[in-house]
């Protein structure tokens, strides 16, 4: 079947034509912009997805990835004991803050963080905790020993669903789940937790959002533990 339009091709932009079709078959079917109401398919294949946020932001999946290139693996020592830090460097961050208008009710996201604690002389405990919002940190959420010469592997993974988002005042309510698994001398697992919690009133401003881990070492002295951070990830499941 061969369709002819009745314009002109000069004057193809001011008419419409409503064509009804029982079928269409094609070898190459172009369309610049496609509205549909409703579409019902059995299969759909394609080469190639991506996915493109209020903002026009083009991601190649379904995931939103909030990951830089920089520092993805990252060693350091622990600062001052007996104050909450990032897991991140200062100066050059592995995770990208999150853009407010892309935390909405029902938005999700992981957040994947793999460590190995050591300590050269005196074990010291270090807890893991949430930063959310601006300034919120969670209570801490696990606590591990950094044990003298033997090296403890921790995972930490959390789920995070924005539950409500208020504009006056500026507040969030998250729902939380994350997940802790400890391993040490690389075969034996320690201990696997889970712990699922609503943080409610997380305030936030300006045009973006802190998700991120943060960890506190209470030993005497932070001296001589070391961190060495591998896999930090944070996505947005579309």
């Amino acid at each position: 079947m061969s369709i002819q339009p009745f314009f002109k091709p000069e004057n193809k932009t001011d008419e419409t034509m409503n064509i009804y079709v029982k079928s269409v078959s094609a070898e190459s079917f172009n369309i610049d912009n496609l509205n549909l109401n409703d579409l019902e398919v059995n299969s759909l294949t394609s080469k190639e997805y991506k996915f493109k946020d209020e903002d026009n932001n083009t991601y190649d999946n379904l995931n939103i990835s909030y990951n830089t290139d920089v520092n993805m693996y990252y060693e350091f020592i622990p600062n001052t004991p007996g104050q909450w830090w990032s897991l991140q460097s200062n100066n050059f961050k592995s995770i990208l803050q999150v853009p407010n208008n892309n935390l909405k009710v029902g938005s999700r996201f992981i957040l994947l963080c793999n460590l190995e604690l050591f300590d050269t002389v005196n074990p010291n405990t270090v807890d893991f905790a949430l930063k959310l919002g601006n300034t919120q940190i969670t209570n801490s959420l696990f606590t591990t020993n950094a044990l003298s010469n033997i090296s403890t592997y921790v995972n930490l993974e959390s789920h995070v669903t924005v539950y409500e988002k208020n504009n006056n005042p500026f507040e969030y309510t998250f729902i939380i789940n994350t997940n802790y698994t400890e391993t040490t001398n690389n075969n034996t697992i320690s201990r696997s937790l889970t712990n699922n919690f609503k943080l409610e009133n997380v305030s936030y401003s300006g045009t973006n959002s802190i998700i991120e881990y943060m960890y506190k070492n209470n030993g005497p002295t932070s001296f001589n533990t070391r961190i060495l951070r591998g896999n930090y990830t944070l996505n947005q499941i579309v």
